[in-house]
């Protein structure tokens, strides 16, 4: 059952999925008001598939999809985490896509983790050819799912743009406890950290 919370200074409106995860924010904006005599405050309707108290074509709505497993699928799968996430201008507006996520699995024992591989984003409404690319890539502790090293590739900025041209790292080393022990930045320069184990 999809559950549904509204906050009084504005009237933000936040949309849920059956197991709790955020689908829908509405800025006060797209907010005209709310009854709380509805179960879902803003009054849905089914066969519509809108809320009567959500503006049509004004205000800004937030979406967030998630990923869904297939039951045909034979390896890992990052069900329940990030897909996608788009906007909108009011609920009958043109879902704008905004960025999007990867994730690669790891195994040790009876434990899988998922880890973000790729973030790409979309920095033209008017074409999803256009995408600026972060990578991700990890090493773990031997026998464990604890990051060891996570490798960041940031997105190339091309020299008409007054960048390199070349495709920049960026490491984060991390202890067992995985705690960041250093990091090394796009120009080389590593900062050491350190932690008292007991109090963190």
């Amino acid at each position: 059952m999809e559950t549904q919370q509204a906050h009084e200074g504005g009237c933000k409106f936040f949309r849920y999925d059956d197991n709790g995860r955020t689908i829908l924010t509405a800025s006060p904006a797209a907010v005209i008001g709310y009854d709380e005599s509805d179960n879902d405050l803003l009054n849905y309707n089914s066969i519509t598939e809108e809320f009567e108290y959500l503006k049509d074509t004004d205000g800004l709505i937030n979406l967030t999809e998630y990923y869904i497993s297939s039951e045909s699928s034979s390896t890992p799968f990052p069900e329940g985490y990030p897909k996608n996430n788009k906007i909108q201008k009011g609920q009958q507006g043109t879902p704008i896509l905004l960025q999007a996520w990867e994730y690669d699995d790891h195994t040790s024992g009876d434990d899988t983790v998922f880890q973000v591989s790729k973030l790409i984003q979309y920095p033209d409404d008017s074409t999803s050819s256009t995408t600026i690319e972060t990578s991700y890539s990890y090493s773990y502790y031997t026998d464990t799912t604890q990051v060891k090293l996570k490798t960041t590739t940031l997105p190339v900025v091309a020299t008409t743009q007054n960048g390199s041209g070349i495709a920049n790292t960026r490491k984060e080393y991390f202890d067992e406890f995985g705690y960041l022990t250093w990091e090394m930045n796009e120009r080389g320069f590593i900062t050491n950290y350190s932690y008292d184990v007991v109090t963190g």
